[in-house]
């Protein structure tokens, strides 16, 4: 039997090196800066599905100038915004691996539902051919 595809957490690199963070101007507005900021996992398409929506429901004013890039979140922010927009993107992160257990959960146990299901068909089925089977 094929078993439900969970989602794995993806968490950001800790400690950040400042060093070796990289950074590049941006041209969304004058103080704008892009950081790529590292995660220790490229994501899979359900974690990226649960971060649109944790981003969508977010209540930053610069929530859409984030998005995944591979195994590293592009953010773009202002020059005296950074330390401040790392902590929200922590935050945002921690949010999407919540709701990614919320969905793995939700998946398994959509499966047991499913296995209990399948299995309560093998007996009615396994009874109804005894039923044939007595004279």
């Amino acid at each position: 039997m094929k078993m439900t595809k969970l989602s794995r957490k993806v968490h950001v690199g800790d400690p950040i090196d400042p060093n070796k963070l990289r950074m590049e101007k941006d041209d969304s507005f004058p103080k704008a800066y892009a950081v790529y900021v590292p995660l220790d996992a490229t994501p899979d398409h359900i974690w990226e599905q649960c971060f649109e929506r944790e981003l969508k429901a977010s209540f930053s004013t610069l929530k859409r100038q984030v998005s995944i890039e591979g195994d590293k979140l592009r953010a773009v922010t202002a020059s005296d915004e950074i330390k401040g927009r790392i902590e929200w993107i922590r935050k945002l992160v921690e949010a999407t691996n919540r709701r990614v257990e919320q969905f793995n959960k939700e998946m398994l146990q959509r499966e047991k539902a499913k296995q209990a299901r399948k299995k309560k068909e093998e007996e009615d089925i396994k009874k109804m051919r005894e039923a044939l089977k007595e004279k």
